[in-house]
């Protein structure tokens, strides 16, 4: 049986079910995939420490793909063990997984192109997936970034946007339906750009995903640039209930100046202001952010501005992380850089705040009635994405049950059914 690792974002779990499906299409049944992830320098390392560790029990069936393998092609091109490096932009292509069935090669690492295909870039064309093991589906709208972050080298890996038609979504959304999944998430590289090349928008899309398709009970979105207008957006969640009260910002820092060097496209005064909207709207919501500690120039002074700020907005979802310099990339080159040391420091700054923030947060669920989307062995998320467990007789998955929130256990709610 074919078998893949996935490292980094939704997008590639996503993705990794559509390789699933090429690799069997093409008549591989014993293939690893090592699906790479390149954001950061420790996200480049695991991938790389998953293939010491299992190249001795798959060599020369192991393919790797993904950012990763297109950042750092020479490196897996030049350990043994590997079959083929399939670059980032042609990993969906069905002609990829072709070709290497008909031209494995006897020795060196097959690197498979766009220019050895000769296609082009058909990665919106997704077979009907089977999002083996999961209990919301992944569903893409759109690929690529418009953007130039000076840290990021997503859009030189990934592509320009691109909006992917509807027919598209809508044939993974039924794919999904079809295997009896209640909660679908909106993903892509950079979803809140949705829609500005085909004139509509993330509101247009969810109505009429609510139009047709009366099986979703719930639909969440993957993480959002604040630089864009939501306002429809949350006019429309305050008064459809299928839409989860959870936002994920792509945040990255609380400090202007360093935003700036970022070239980030939104200001600090600008996130307040959407944030207090937003809860006015729904006092319930519940706000994630992303944080990139020990940027170039950051001082101590900057990381105490974010850390107030990221306490006072209540964040309850904090992914903060090291800056890791991206070979390519302007940020690359900036001066003066952070010490490591102080970044780590910084970084567990953040989590240990972000850890009582959520706590303080679980306290408030105490004795309340959850409404939960079950998954393997009685767990599952509230609308809030807080996990909780429910105790006594076993219930099966993809079940939507209201639960009565008992407890507090390492980070996660208990609850018993009602």
């Amino acid at each position: 049986m074919n078998r893949i690792i996935t490292f980094g974002c939704r997008l590639n779990t996503l993705e990794s079910e559509v390789i699933k499906k090429r690799l069997s299409d093409a008549g591989f049944d014993d293939m690893l995939v090592i699906h790479t992830c390149a954001i950061t320098a420790e996200a480049e390392r695991k991938a790389k420490q998953a293939l010491r560790r299992e190249v001795k029990s798959h060599a020369g069936k192991i393919i790797i793909t993904g950012c990763g393998a297109q950042a750092s092609a020479d490196f897996y091109l030049d350990t043994p063990g590997v079959l083929a490096v399939i670059d980032n932009k042609v990993k969906l292509a069905a002609a990829a997984y072709v070709y290497l069935k008909t031209n494995a090669p006897a020795e060196n690492p097959l690197h498979i192109t766009k220019d050895l295909l000769r296609i082009h870039d058909d990665n919106a064309l997704f077979p009907p997936l089977s999002f083996d093991g999961y209990h919301r589906a992944f569903v893409q709208i759109q690929k690529g970034c418009l953007w130039n972050c000076s840290y990021c080298i997503v859009p030189s890996i990934r592509g320009r946007h691109e909006s992917f038609p509807r027919e598209h979504v809508f044939s993974q959304i039924e794919a999904a339906l079809d295997q009896g999944f209640k909660e679908i998430v909106l993903t892509g590289v950079d979803i809140a750009s949705y829609g500005c090349d085909i004139n509509s928008s993330i509101p247009e899309l969810i109505k009429e995903i609510f139009g047709k398709y009366a099986g979703i009970k719930r639909l969440r979105l993957s993480s959002l640039d604040p630089a864009r207008d939501h306002s429809k957006l949350i006019k429309l969640m305050s008064i459809e209930p299928r839409i989860m009260p959870h936002i994920h910002l792509s945040l990255q820092s609380g400090c202007d100046k360093i935003l700036k060097s970022m070239n980030r496209r939104h200001t600090i005064k600008q996130v307040v202001e959407f944030i207090t909207s937003a809860r006015k709207a729904l006092p319930h919501i519940v706000f994630g952010a992303d944080i990139i500690c020990g940027f170039p120039g950051e001082t101590d002074e900057d990381f105490e501005i974010t850390l107030k700020l990221i306490k006072e907005i209540g964040i309850i979802h904090l992914h903060a992380f090291a800056f890791s310099p991206r070979p390519g990339t302007l940020a690359a080159t900036m001066k003066p850089t952070v010490d490591i040391t102080i970044k780590k420091q910084r970084t567990n700054k953040f989590i240990e705040m972000a850890n009582k923030t959520k706590n303080s947060h679980l306290k408030t669920l105490l004795d309340t009635t959850q409404t939960i989307l079950l998954e393997n062995k009685n767990r599952g998320y509230t609308p809030t994405y807080i996990e909780v467990q429910i105790e006594g007789e076993k219930i099966a998955p993809h079940t939507l049950q209201k639960v009565k929130i008992t407890g507090i256990k390492n980070d996660a709610l208990i609850g018993k059914a009602i």
